[in-house]
């Protein structure tokens, strides 16, 4: 029976690391003698016994390798031990064997010089490079060697090897020209058999003080890589324009086909900031088929950067394992929470640390983490100093599940840094148990969740409304768990609503009884109860009205058949199938309740417009129209303010005095759906940049309402911004929300009315808006707005606004 083939053997010097002079160097050469004399009797052995007379060759492909592999770091070798090291890996060791420098392809070099000085480092250096001079090095590490502009040339005979494929220069002191040096050398061709450059399949450069000169000469080298699969290109000390050519050059690269096998990238600690770097790595990333590994941590990203890589990573074909998003000045917004939910199902470690996502952020990436049903692959979880509470805490908690089965692979969690009460650290230690990282950083006398503003507030309520309205579903969550003691009776044909749709075989019949299922934390219960869906024969129904009672019976009956799945014992993996026909019919709920409304708004018009010419009273100048629903006065002719909104200019007056308001405000619960966005399909997605054209005069938070046909309809709130244009000296107002979607973007012209208005909301509690007209868009002509903003800022923001008009 013939033996394996042995492999050859790796060298390295004993001990800790310590300071080697040239006795140390001879007890190590007379170890790896020794361990080479070992190895060469067992390979002979081996080939005795498999050839039985013929050659060696059938014990090891390459009789004459003892060795392929030597590490040297953690070591300060002065010149004599450089020497004594160099001879053993230059002379010939045993007769018939090649000097051992011939077969070695991995070096270790890293950290061989500390502590000497400048002018012995650099001999240490260049002694024990050249001895490689002759081999046919695949890999060399010469990081942890301050090297620097002085000592770079010492290691121009392993860097310029035509074999090499992996090569690390980690914490150098590389300037922008000693990176320029190290370009030259891998990107240039003697021969016309290519570069270095193009044969590289790992390049690791990291912390070196290179600054914007060295990313440009890292493009230099990267745009001639076509093999690479490990890219570090991290801490370079360079800001957004170095950061900028890095984010330019791998888009150019990995958009032309590239490098296709590149499985990590590590680019952090630069300044990815601009909106230029955020396209350029979104190109770059959706180019990418095989990334696992994508560090990306303390890189200025913002929301805006975190959104961009998120789609990328959904649209690439890559399936991550590891992604560090650490540090990037995160907020809540969803983003991250969207991708782990949607592409992120082979993530193994995530870290995100050291952002402010409050226990919102938090919330939403604990739902994208169920949902799976054999529980999500995720291993770690890094959320050390991310403004967490008892919510985000409490959600983490509920995500892992009962023991961990949501989570079952989950081994580490770090939360340090927060912000946990007494009874929420009890209640993770109990959950996570030996999973749960060292908490000594947190702050136990607070919770992060005290900071959460008002309008954070106002949003989860308003959440809750639409889960509410819904009644409770949450489709983020996993399939609920019916909660009976004993099994309901089957529903009959008469107990559902009559729709012209339904999920699954069966067809719903008409009735006014109706069983509804009431949801809560995935589970539900079911309890009959009479719907008031029903419009008085005598008064017609609004196409608000119709599509409210729509959506409540498309709820109802979406309820009823996943009771009617579950009874029937069909499992909830099931579900998806007629989830996805739920959104379709809403959609097209949607899309015609839009079309019967402007209908309706024509012939109100009409009828508004006839019944102006055939009066001889004046038109009304209140402003009670505003918030009865009634419709507005029509704008009287001017030729002096002008409205603009996008490219376009529209000529228009507003006149107007606030006489009421009422219980305006005051929505209607029955015509309200909850579930419908205002601007669905309108939302403008703008990237968060600074607009050099543009100042800000003034910023406040605040939410926009607008005047629908019955009622003001608020859109998201976010950072109101009053923009002058630095040429042309117009004015406008934006509004974006945190995440840089624009919810409401009007021009400020002469000839506008501001009126402050001021009303009691629930407790008493005082709300204050800035009512006004203006051009929102040009097919629709003058519409009411009002924008909600604290009682303080309510008299800075209307004296600013009355003073540009």
């Amino acid at each position: 029976m013939s033996m394996p083939p042995i492999p050859p053997i790796r060298l390295e010097p004993p001990g800790e690391r310590e300071e080697v002079d040239r006795e140390r160097a001879e007890e190590f050469v007379k170890l790896w003698t020794e361990q080479l004399r070992e190895h060469r009797a067992k390979i002979q052995a081996a080939a005795a016994s498999n050839s039985n007379g013929n050659t060696a060759s059938s014990a090891t492909s390459h009789p004459w390798i003892l060795c392929d592999r030597i590490r040297l770091s953690d070591k300060s070798y002065t010149i004599e031990a450089a020497q004594v090291i160099a001879s053993f890996l230059t002379e010939p060791l045993f007769d018939d064997y090649p000097p051992l420098a011939h077969g070695i392809i991995e070096a270790d070099l890293s950290d061989i010089i500390a502590g000497r000085m400048t002018e012995e480092a650099i001999l240490v250096l260049k002694s024990i490079c050249d001895a490689f001079a002759n081999s046919n090095l695949i890999e060399v590490d010469l990081s942890e060697n301050a090297i620097g502009g002085q000592g770079i040339g010492a290691c121009e005979t392993v860097v310029t090897l035509k074999s090499l494929e992996r090569l690390s220069f980690c914490n150098n002191g590389l300037s922008g020209e000693t990176m320029k040096t190290v370009a030259d050398w891998l990107t240039r061709d003697n021969d016309g058999s290519g570069c270095i450059a193009g044969n590289l399949t790992k390049l690791h450069i990291y912390n070196n003080m290179s600054g914007e000169e060295g990313c440009t000469q890292f493009a230099r080298i990267f745009q001639n890589c076509t093999r690479m699969e490990d890219l570090r290109f991290s801490s370079t000390r360079a800001g957004e324009a170095g950061s900028d050519i890095i984010a330019s050059v791998l888009d150019a690269s990995l958009g032309a086909g590239n490098n296709p096998r590149l499985r990590k990238l590590d680019l952090c600690d630069n300044t990815f900031s601009s909106t230029a770097s955020h396209v350029a790595s979104f190109r770059a990333l959706v180019s990418t088929t095989c990334l696992s590994h994508l560090n990306l941590g303390d890189c200025g990203l913002g929301d805006d950067g975190v959104r961009q890589i998120c789609r990328a990573l959904c649209e690439c074909d890559s399936n991550l394992e590891h992604l560090d998003l650490s540090g990037n000045n995160v907020t809540r917004c969803g983003d991250i929470a969207d991708y782990i939910r949607d592409c992120g199902g082979k993530l193994k470690t995530l870290r995100l640390e050291e952002n402010g996502l409050t226990s919102k952020g938090v919330k939403l990436i604990a739902a994208a983490f169920r949902g799976s049903e054999d529980g999500h692959s995720i291993e770690e979880l890094q959320l050390n100093n991310c403004m967490v509470g008892a919510i985000g805490a409490r959600a983490l908690i509920d995500a892992f599940g009962p023991n961990g089965k949501d989570l079952p692979k989950l081994n580490n969690i770090f939360l340090n840094g927060n912000s946990f009460a007494g009874d929420v650290l009890s209640e993770l230690e109990v959950a996570f148990d030996f999973r749960l990282g060292e908490l000594e950083d947190n702050d136990s006398d607070g919770d992060a969740d005290d900071d959460l503003s008002d309008d954070e507030e106002e949003e989860d309520e308003r959440d809750g409304g639409v889960r509410r309205g819904l009644g409770g579903l949450d489709l983020n969550s996993p399939s609920p768990v019916v909660q009976t003691t004993a099994p309901a009776a089957a529903p009959s044909s008469t107990d559902r609503p009559s729709v012209p749709f339904s999920f699954g075989a069966t067809t719903s019949t008409t009735t006014t009884s109706q069983k509804i299922v009431r949801f809560s934390r995935g589970k539900f219960g079911a309890a009959t109860g009479t719907s008031n869906i029903t419009t008085p024969s005598s008064q017609p129904m609004t196409a608000l009205a119709k599509r409210n009672k729509e959506i409540r019976d498309l709820n109802i009956v979406l309820y009823q058949t996943i009771i009617d799945h579950y009874e029937g014992g069909q499992k909830a993996a099931d579900y998806s199938g007629f989830l996805k026909e739920y959104l379709k019919h809403a959609e097209k709920i949607e899309a015609d309740f839009r079309a019967a409304q402007a209908e309706e708004d024509e012939e109100r018009n009409a009828t508004n417009r006839r019944s102006a010419s055939n009066s001889n009273q004046p038109q009304p100048t209140s402003s009670s129209w505003l918030l009865s629903g009634a419709t507005a006065p029509a704008a009287a002719p001017s030729s002096t303010p002008t409205f603009s909104f996008g490219a376009t200019t529209t000529t228009t007056t507003y006149s107007h005095t606030v006489s009421s308001v009422g219980g305006g405000l005051e929505q209607n619960e029955e015509e309200e759906d909850p579930t419908a966005n205002p601007e669905d399909g309108k939302v403008e997605f703008v990237e968060r940049m600074e607009n050099i054209e543009e100042e800000v005069l003034y910023e406040v938070r605040a939410i926009p309402l607008k005047k629908e046909v019955d009622k003001w309809t608020k859109r998201e709130k976010g950072a109101l911004r009053v923009y002058r244009h630095k040429v042309t000296r117009t004015h406008r107002m934006v509004v974006r929300d945190e995440c840089g979607k624009v919810h409401f973007n009007v021009a400020v012209s002469s000839g506008m009315r501001f009126e402050k208005v001021e009303t009691n909301g629930k407790g008493g509690k005082k709300v204050t808006y800035v009512l006004f007209g203006a051009v929102e868009e040009e097919s629709k002509g003058m519409e009411m707005f009002m924008l909600q903003v604290k009682p303080e800022s309510l008299d800075e923001l209307h004296t600013l606004l009355t003073s540009l008009v």
